[in-house]
């Protein structure tokens, strides 16, 4: 679960109770590699502000007073989405994030013709003219080596830090930015596997361990386009290469794609020349509407931060004791320190809470997390129980009080779910239904069915995936998920009991699955399986499959296959016990099981409601 970001407090921010604000990025250092081994730092300025209340343009207002009083402080790289050009701290915490001037430009051409690396101080034409004059904007006066993108647009020139691209494209869990600047850039640490079109047809991505989720629509970004994997490399070997040349490392970072896209930002309008709005200096990049390379994205993650095992050795007292100054025996839970976390703490996630949706183009593109395939399969076992089985198809540091966290983006939106009312009440039904038919004493043996011996519950499986031809996969076998980020939809597999009802010659399948609405509308799949057709795994698999993937189930019986007769009753919960309803759908298709009278009902007391086939 996410914890916000509002709980904890960033401890080099805290000195004071000043209001400050993020004015500009400075270089990134690797020389503190000794204190920060997973990760390199940057630079941060921050100038002082009056009240955290005042008109955030008159900030710009140099009339009475020459230049911003300001302080530089180093980050690890991994913090970079906490920070954004123009918000406000007071006590480790960010107090206001204002929206200066708020600019949308529609069909932005990004391409060579008309993006550019710039430098934030140097001129862009003969005439000593600047994009970012130091009389209207001063903040970067101390990092005038600094970089920029510039497009040229209808509405004037679009000037965005370097920085701002990397965190508003990148930027969606600070894992993800600090394996960036980890150069030069190694693709397994942001995905194991990638599969353009898996056997659904759909493009999946397993992302590297230690990857939020989170990341997945970004990471699917870079792995399936061409122009944001040099992007992304462009991240890391910039600054390796200006380290190694011994100047200051300026990350560049530029758009992750060619081609149009309509882009909306915070930021302040500026002069160029003579007219007072030719230049907009983004702040902020709030959304951005060009389209991701997938038209839907499915993956897998494994956040692991295991213990290693290691105890308190005397070669780790020793180093403790050669750098005691820097060592602090109890540091708060809720403060972001500047410091390598243990390797043996679990890892925190801290919902950074968007403005809005970032990319439209997700509103319409599902990006869902599945678990590990694992096709389930299905032995029979001779006892009383068949069970199906078979083979199927921030880093760490060496202080273990410091524990690791991991900023993820989350939205306005809470991010818990809701747990559904009707939710588990069918499994209580299928239990139900179990006992009422056991009651009948006329089967020889009553059976509960899993379909993968890895599953957690005794009772309930996930429904095995129905695709289509073309590769969609049937919604029936999918449950949305509530709560979480609004951009992405997150699914998960719809659940199922099954059951199997023998006699000596013949016997029945029937299936609970999950109710799909909150109407909370229980269904009773029955099969008459006369011959005893179904004899393993793939069998029962290719039932199940024919059973649910058609698009309206009738209520009435249906030939499958030959001599396997498919029998559909519904019965609503409302009001009505697990019993009530078990003994409701026992009545409306007892005869397919061979009852007569369940629990005393008679099928003749049927009422008007029930299939003309069972009156």
């Amino acid at each position: 679960m996410l914890e916000n970001i509002s709980n904890f407090q960033v401890r080099e921010l805290s000195a004071d109770d000043n209001c400050w604000r993020v004015d500009w990025f400075g270089a990134v250092s690797y020389a503190e590699r000794f204190r920060r081994q997973s990760q390199p730092l940057i630079e941060v300025q921050f100038s002082l502000v009056a009240d955290e209340e005042c008109d955030e343009l008159s900030l710009f207002d140099f009339q009475a007073r020459e230049t911003p009083i300001t302080k530089h402080i180093r980050f690890p790289v991994g913090l970079l989405p906490l920070f954004k050009v123009g918000d406000f701290w007071r006590s480790g915490r960010r107090v206001r994030s204002p929206d200066y001037d708020i600019a949308h430009f529609d069909n932005v051409i990004v391409g060579s013709g008309s993006t550019s690396l710039i430098k934030a101080g140097l001129p862009h034409n003969e005439a000593g003219d600047f994009y970012l004059p130091l009389g209207a904007h001063p903040y970067h006066i101390k990092h005038t080596q600094s970089y920029c993108v510039h497009v040229e647009t209808e509405a004037g020139h679009l000037i965005i830090p370097s920085v701002e691209l990397l965190r508003f494209y990148f930027g969606s869990s600070s894992t993800l930015v600090a394996r960036l600047f980890d150069a030069p850039l190694k693709l397994e640490t942001l995905w194991i596997g990638v599969e353009e079109a898996d056997s659904r047809g759909m493009p999946k991505i397993h992302l590297a361990p230690g990857l939020s989720g989170r990341s997945a629509s970004d990471i699917g970004r870079i792995a399936f386009s061409k122009e944001a994997r040099s992007a992304a490399e462009i991240v890391g070997n910039s600054c390796l290469v200006a380290t190694a040349n011994g100047e200051r490392a300026y990350v560049k970072a530029v758009f992750p794609f060619f081609g149009s896209a309509d882009l909306k930002a915070s930021g302040k309008w500026l002069p160029l020349g003579d007219d007072s709005r030719g230049v907009f200096l983004v702040f902020k990049l709030l959304s951005c509407s060009h389209p991701f390379p997938f038209a839907s994205l499915r993956y897998t993650s494994e956040l692991t931060n295991r213990a290693n095992g290691k105890g308190k050795t005397k070669e780790n007292r020793a180093t403790r004791a050669s750098s005691q100054r820097y060592w602090k025996p109890s540091i708060s839970e809720k403060a972001i320190v500047d410091a390598e976390p243990g390797r043996g703490r679990p890892t925190s996630r801290l919902g950074l809470f968007t403005e809005g949706i970032k990319f439209t183009d997700l509103v319409r593109k599902p990006v869902s997390k599945i678990e590990p395939d694992q096709a389930p399969t299905v032995l029979v076992a001779k006892d009383g129980i068949s069970i199906f089985t078979g083979s199927a198809v921030g880093e760490n540091g060496p202080d273990a009080s410091i524990k690791p966290m991991d900023l993820v983006e989350a939205s306005e939106v809470s991010s818990s779910s809701t747990v559904r009312k009707y939710e588990d009440h069918f499994i209580e039904v299928f239990r139900s239904v179990l006992q009422q038919l056991q009651g009948s004493r006329i089967f020889a043996s009553l059976n509960i069915v899993r379909l993968s011996p890895r599953q957690k519950s005794g009772v309930v499986s996930s429904m095995p995936q129905i695709v289509d031809e073309n590769g969609e996969i049937a919604e029936v076998c999918l449950m949305p998920m509530s709560g979480g980020d609004s951009n992405v939809q997150q699914t998960r597999r719809r659940r199922i009991a099954i059951g199997c009802a023998a006699r000596a010659l013949d016997r029945s399948f029937f299936f609970i699955p999950e109710p799909l609405c909150e109407i909370g509308e229980i269904e009773l799949h029955v099969i008459e399986d006369r011959h005893r057709m179904i004899q393993g795994a793939s069998s029962l698999l290719s039932v199940i499959a024919l059973l649910f993937s058609e698009v309206e189930r009738p209520t009435e019986a249906r030939q499958l296959i030959s001599s396997m007769t498919a029998f559909t009753v519904k019965s609503t919960m409302i009001d009505g016990s697990a019993e009530q309803v078990a003994e409701d759908l026992l009545l409306r298709c007892g005869h397919v099981f061979g009852i007569e009278n369940c629990n005393g009902l008679s099928p003749s007391g049927r009422d008007e409601g029930c299939p003309e086939y069972l009156r």
